[in-house]
């Protein structure tokens, strides 16, 4: 077997990265292989396994992550550090940049003149002024011969002239920001090498490398300078590793004091660990400083799966975008909260219902912003209405700010229907249950005072039975209110028999009165939605123009006179109304409960 290679090599070949995962034979055939695993699943073959054998095991979830290439296939050649800076941004002498340089623009089958081309390469060249320096996919590793970390002939990338480069050193640079994203790098320390010269360095980024050794950690410690905000995206780390890790950072400037010695703790604030298969985060991350958390399209299904999280005490923003997640309730007897966050990004997850927001409250105490777009609970007809009405502290809602007008429309919009769910319950037990899934009910009952609740009778009778199917009509002239009938109706006839009978009722022989259907239910005064802000709902229609139209009659202070509610300007609401057109629709497309009072009006 070839001796250069070994289990967590970091390979290209044609320019796709792949990490060793088993060298020898494979049954069947002759000579040695290497088995990969690619860092673009799709070009696998299968899991790690052939002929019913498993030779090694992949990291990612994909099931055909793996191949088996021949140990003497030739390989990318890997660049050092600053080779790399040097062919990126130092390489205007190379004949494939110069004759990139030379080479004709057209756009539309006409010639662009070229200018300035030669004065921007040189600012490239000038590295020592460069800030931001992106070298992902180079093939960048240290090219020592090391085959086990902390190796005493590992070659060190330290403070070192730049050849052709004036005599420019690593260390003069004042690179703030470094990708070094899917290169070759396999250990800590050669990132630690690498940016060790740089005492400006305030992001880096190390997205879609495989490291190994991580485990022999313990105890050590790394500078990385003042660094703020450290990117491992699709690294494929386990959750222990990176705790591990992250234990390892050092800064050289105190986030107390301002000093710039070495300290023993890190000053990151910000931390992205997207795509790393993360399922369950037991061991709390020490990192005091933490600001924001990027766990996006991971694993995670529940609060306990990340509730070690609530240790970050300086926690503000935290995404869990794209993760399977089905509930923010806790199993644990210990309370998880996050007292610090203000930002929770929950969108495409998995969380079913609205309901599922009632935890957040509890778990977190000063969310301000939230996210929920492409959530099952997303889907639901009025969702931001209902969101913004069980959340009484946030303030954004899928990046939309939230005015005081429009917090008050959406709560009392909330509130009365949960008050619309009371009123058909059939019983306590369920009335109970519809208070639990509606903590916020008390509180804004206290705010804008107890809708009316018109609850049915106790005995009921059994459903699909045509005692379920009649409905008590209280019918009275828009003329004379205290001229009123009754009649009990079976909800199946439609609104011509209900015509006839009500006609029958007042002995009305002549034509043009119509049936109102007064629901008690509350919507916007219409014409003012523009004025306050107001969108009653992305998702729902009022009215089809069809057979039947929703009418709105604007209630007067004196009509909303009973109302407890302090500091709520009543005459910008109004009872919704619907007009009964003579049809063939059957009266329970309009009327829900086994009440409903209709207005007879002459005229219409």
């Amino acid at each position: 077997m070839d001796s250069n290679h070994y289990v967590g090599q970091r390979l290209s070949y044609s320019g796709q990265t792949c990490t060793v995962r088993y060298t020898g034979p494979v049954k069947g055939t002759k000579g040695d292989w290497l088995g990969v695993e690619w860092d673009d699943p799709s070009r696998g073959k299968h899991d790690g396994s052939h002929d019913r054998i498993r030779y090694f095991t992949c990291l990612s979830k994909q099931p055909v992550a793996g191949s088996f290439v021949r140990s003497s296939r030739a390989t990318d050649a890997p660049l050092s550090f600053t080779e790399a800076l040097k062919k990126k941004y130092a390489s205007g002498g190379q004949p494939g940049v110069q004759a990139a340089l030379e080479e004709t623009i057209s756009i539309s089958g006409k010639v662009v003149e070229e200018r300035g081309f030669e004065k921007i390469q040189k600012q490239l060249a000038n590295l020592q002024k460069l800030q931001i320096v992106i070298l992902d996919g180079l093939c960048i590793r240290n090219t020592g011969n090391d085959r086990d970390f902390g190796h005493p002939t590992c070659s060190k990338i330290g403070p070192s002239s730049l050849e052709g480069n004036h005599g420019a050193h690593l260390g003069d640079m004042k690179i703030a920001e470094l990708d070094l994203s899917r290169n070759l790098l396999e250990t800590w320390e050669e990132v630690s090498q690498i940016c060790a010269p740089f005492n400006y360095l305030r992001t880096l980024k190390l997205d879609g490398n495989r490291f190994r050794s991580i485990s022999r950690l313990a105890n050590q410690k790394y500078t990385f300078g003042g660094l703020k905000e450290l990117s491992l995206d699709s690294t494929l780390l386990s959750w222990d590793e990176i705790v591990s890790l992250s234990s390892t950072l050092v800064s050289t400037t105190s986030p107390l004091h301002g000093s710039s010695q070495n300290t023993l703790a890190s000053s990151l604030r910000n931390f992205s660990l997207s795509t790393n298969n993360l399922a369950i985060l037991e061991r709390p991350l020490s990192l005091p400083t933490l600001h924001a958390l990027d766990l996006s399209f991971n694993s995670l299904t529940s609060l306990d799966s990340f509730g070690s999280l609530s240790s970050l005490t300086n926690l503000t923003s935290l995404s869990l975008r794209g993760n399977p997640l089905e509930t923010l309730t806790s199993d644990s007897q210990q309370k998880i909260v996050f007292p610090a966050l203000r930002y929770l990004d929950i969108s495409t997850t998995l969380l079913p219902s609205l309901a599922s927001l009632n935890p957040i409250s509890a778990t977190f105490p000063n969310l301000t912003t939230i996210l929920t777009k492409d959530t099952p609970l997303a889907k639901t007809p009025s969702s931001n209405l209902y969101t913004i009405g069980r959340l009484a502290t946030i303030k954004e809602l899928n990046y939309q700010p939230i005015t005081p007008t429009e917090r008050q429309n959406a709560e009392i919009y909330y509130l009365n229907a949960v008050a619309k769910q009371l009123s058909t319950s059939p019983n306590p037990n369920t009335e109970t249950d519809i208070l639990i899934s509606h903590p916020r009910w008390s509180e804004l009952c206290t705010i804008y005072g107890k809708p009316d609740i018109v609850k049915a009778p106790l005995n009921e009778a059994a459903a699909g039975t045509l005692g379920a199917r009649i409905v008590d009509f209280l019918f009275y002239l828009a003329t004379s209110p205290t001229a009123t009938k009754r009649a009990r109706i079976p909800n199946t006839i439609d609104t011509y028999h209900l015509h006839a009978i009500v006609g029958r009722l007042f002995d009305l022989r002549v034509a043009g009165w119509r049936l109102v259907l007064e629901t008690g239910e509350l919507d916007p005064v219409p014409g003012r939605e523009e004025e306050e802000g107001w969108s009653v709902s992305e998702d729902e229609e009022e009215g089809d123009g069809g057979e039947y139209e929703v009418r709105a009659k604007r209630e007067s202070g004196e009509m909303m006179a009973g109302k407890e509610g302090k500091g709520i300007d009543w005459t910008k609401w109004m009872r919704r109304e619907v007009k009964l057109v003579r049809g063939t629709r059957a009266v329970r497309n309009f009327v829900e409960g086994r009440e409903a009072r209709v207005r007879v009006e002459m005229g219409g």
